[in-house]
């Protein structure tokens, strides 16, 4: 049983908000209209231009949260891994470190 669930979707999220800001900040300079007469996409452009670097804040504080959850699985991990088998030791083993005669 692999108590670590897939962080597939998070990967997933953090790529559509990315993919998001960057359309967002191409909308707004595509839509920055050249004359005042079309005032109502300056407005739209503006919206879009402030709400791109926040997609791009929400997707870097999803990644360092992943990490974060990563290496805490990590550590866990190798804090509850198997002890590792040892050999038993042999009589002349025990002889030689002086336990038995």
């Amino acid at each position: 049983m692999n108590p670590r669930k897939s962080s597939r979707g998070t990967v997933f999220k953090i790529n559509m908000y990315l993919l998001g800001a960057f359309s967002y900040a191409i909308g707004a300079w595509l839509i920055w209209p050249d004359s005042l007469k079309w005032w109502g996409f300056g407005l739209m452009s503006i919206a879009l231009a402030i709400t791109a670097p926040a997609m791009v804040i929400k997707a870097i504080m999803m990644m360092f949260k992943l990490h974060a959850r990563d290496k805490e699985f990590a550590e866990f991990e190798e804090a509850n891994r198997a002890a590792d088998p040892s050999e038993l030791a042999s009589v002349e083993d025990l002889k030689k470190a002086g336990m038995i005669e």
